[in-house]
C-alpha cells in the first residue's frame, strides 16, 4: 500500500531551515515539490541518515522556482562495490531530512515523498 510523507519547512530570517522525520523502511518512487511561498532561487536537499549514521543525498534541487515532480533513483553496485550503469528506487530506513537554503525570510514550502512499504 502507498503512503505519502509530507516534509514542510518554514525558513528563518536567513532564508534557511530544515525538517527531519524518522521513517520506517519505505521505498520512494516519486517526490513532489511544492514551492509554497519560498523566494525565487530556493535550493532544497533531500537526504536520509540510516541507523548507522551514514547519510545519503536522494535529491538536490537548485533554483527550484516552480512546483514539480521528480523520480529519484540511486546507482546500483555489484558485489565488489563497483558502481553499475543501472539505477534503482531508493530504499529508506532512518531519518529523512529536507534542508532549505535561500528560501527567503519566514517562507514555507513542502516536499511530499510518495512511498511504498518495503
Amino acid at each position: 500500500m502507498g503512503e505519502t510523507i509530507k516534509l514542510e519547512v518554514t525558513t528563518n530570517s536567513g532564508g534557511i531551515g530544515s525538517v527531519s522525520v524518522p521513517v520506517p523502511m519505505r521505498i520512494i518512487y516519486q517526490v513532489e515539490w511544492d514551492i509554497g511561498t519560498f523566494a525565487a532561487g530556493v535550493d532544497a536537499t533531500l537526504s536520509v541518515t540510516g541507523r548507522n549514521g551514514t547519510s545519503v543525498t536522494l535529491l538536490t534541487l537548485t533554483d527550484a522556482n516552480a512546483d514539480a515532480v521528480y523520480y529519484p533513483r540511486l546507482v546500483e553496485h555489484d558485489n565488489a562495490a563497483v558502481a553499475l550503469t543501472t539505477r534503482t528506487l531508493p530504499l529508506i530506513i532512518g531519518v529523512v531530512t529536507l534542508s532549505i537554503a535561500q528560501g527567503g525570510d519566514g517562507k514555507t514550502g513542502a516536499l511530499y515523498l510518495h512511498c511504498l512499504e518495503a
